[in-house]
């Protein structure tokens, strides 16, 4: 009886040396995906303040200028006729912000109305407040215009390099159409001359060589205007997508693992349970020895 509870006992210790093992990797696991939850968690918060942040400048049109805002701020019955400024109306691969945002100039702010009339009581309605100016692309009246010219190496209408709605593809033609993308200005000196000095060539990174030859330059960094923010606001809310499903992903994984840890918890006590029956059953059968001896 005595070897049956050495035996019974060794088993028993082996058990509770392979449950404490699998306890303490599980807590080490559930730590790293609670630690993985907390930074998910922070990435989210930061993206959603600043998505908020960006939100409430975008609904005080914080950037426009003084005829654009009050345009866009008036209680008008033609205001239902405002389309929104030519920056809202397109999207565009990060890589060519740089050059789409040089591109467009104050274009980025034109107003796109629904008609010419709308237009029009807009001005008069700029005049009579003493608002300010702004341009207005009437969706009725302008008029795209693309080159269809040879072009060489890097080179690509800015029109090409952004995508809108197709009601608004005439607007963008207008805005884009003309203007040639390079990728430096190197190739925008080669391009120019061949284009007889006739187009706008903008570089990847924001130079350019104005039609007829000036050239305009220097150091750019990534501004805080209209299109700019549109296209972060953009990323933002995408960014935000995919750290909720990280999130929610988190959060599912540290519940599978707490559940192992719990489940664990109670096989280890149960363990312990039974070691301690062995001991004592042990501890009876010595005494019961003691006795016959």
């Amino acid at each position: 009886q005595q070897s049956q509870c050495a035996h019974g006992m060794e088993l028993v210790r082996k058990k509770g040396e392979e449950l404490r093992s699998a306890y303490d990797a599980g807590q080490k696991e559930l730590q790293a995906v609670r630690s993985s939850q907390q930074q998910c968690q922070r990435q989210l918060t930061a993206a959603e303040t600043r998505e908020q942040s960006l939100k409430r400048l975008q609904q005080s049109y914080e950037g426009f200028s003084y005829g654009i805002k009050a345009v866009l701020k008036a209680q008008e019955p033609w205001r239902e006729q405002v389309v929104g400024v030519a920056a809202e109306l397109l999207q565009v691969e990060d890589k060519y912000v740089a050059a789409i945002e040089t591109a467009l100039g104050e274009g980025a702010q034109n107003l796109v109305m629904r008609s010419a009339n709308a237009a029009k009581e807009a001005i008069a309605f700029l005049k009579r407040s003493n608002s300010g100016r702004a341009t207005f692309l009437p969706l009725d009246t302008v008029q795209g215009s693309r080159f269809n010219g040879r072009l060489t190496g890097t080179a690509e209408v800015a029109a090409d390099l952004v995508e809108t709605a197709p009601q608004y593809q005439h607007i963008i033609d207008n805005l884009l159409g003309r203007i040639i993308v390079v990728e430096d200005l190197g190739e925008a000196s080669v391009v120019a001359k061949n284009l007889g000095y006739r187009n706008r060539i903008v570089t990847m990174d924001g130079q350019v060589i104005n039609a007829g030859g000036s050239f305009t330059g220097g150091s750019t960094a990534r501004s805080v205007g209209v299109f700019s923010r549109k296209q972060e606001l953009d990323e933002l809310r995408a960014k935000v997508l995919k750290l909720d499903e990280r999130r929610a992903a988190a959060e599912k994984e540290a519940a599978a693992r707490k559940a192992e840890v719990d489940n664990l918890t109670a096989q280890l006590a149960g363990a312990e349970s039974e070691g301690m029956t062995a001991a004592a059953a042990r501890l009876k059968a010595e005494m019961e020895l003691d006795q016959l001896n």
